[in-house]
């Protein structure tokens, strides 16, 4: 008897298993698989022109990136991106830390919580960048790891009572429990 899925259409891997890899009324596969399959992870096209140096692209590109030294991620707004002649591109980003607030740590599950990241005043991991000097913590990652998030609207509140200004932390779309485990999934 097949197997019925009564909540959303069959993938295409599965059909595709079904009839070329496995035989039989249990479905056994033929040989063993050469590669796991998973859910196809988002893309990270960050934009780059590489026939300059030094490139700032025209919007805010938010990317996360994970650190195995800290085994965690980091979260930042790209600055520039440098284009070496000979050599890996690098992107230099603005650090952002998680910092969800006193009262919905209280309230809620770590899952449940509202991803807000702040800008980090100054951390270990500060890179010296000279061509600007306004933000506060710099660091400098190679450009083939860095991997882009999306943010909530600038008008999304979900507390009446947070006084904080836009400018100064973001939200992401998704939880950070599931922005970690992205993140990690696409460093492995």
């Amino acid at each position: 008897m097949e197997a019925i899925n009564h909540q959303e259409p069959v993938p295409q891997w599965y059909k595709k298993l079904q009839t070329e890899v496995s035989i039989g009324p249990n479905q056994v596969l033929t040989s063993p698989l050469k590669n796991p399959i998973s859910k196809a992870l988002p893309s990270s096209s960050i934009p780059n022109d590489l026939s300059i140096s030094y490139y700032r692209h025209r919007t805010k590109i938010w990317i996360s990136f994970w650190d195995p030294r800290i085994n965690d991620i980091i979260v930042g707004r790209i600055i520039e991106i440098f284009n070496p002649q000979q050599g890996i591109n690098t992107a230099y980003i603005e650090h952002w830390k998680y910092n969800p607030l006193e009262q919905d740590r209280l309230l809620n599950t770590p899952k449940k919580l509202i991803p807000i990241f702040t800008s980090c005043s100054g951390c270990n991991r500060h890179t010296y960048f000279y061509r600007d000097l306004r933000p506060k913590c710099v660091i400098n990652i190679p450009l083939y790891n860095l991997h882009r998030i999306s943010l909530q609207h600038k008008n999304y509140n979900p507390f009446s009572h947070l006084t904080i200004s836009f400018r100064n932390y973001i939200i992401t779309k998704d939880p950070f429990c599931s922005l970690r485990v992205t993140t990690y999934n696409l460093y492995r």
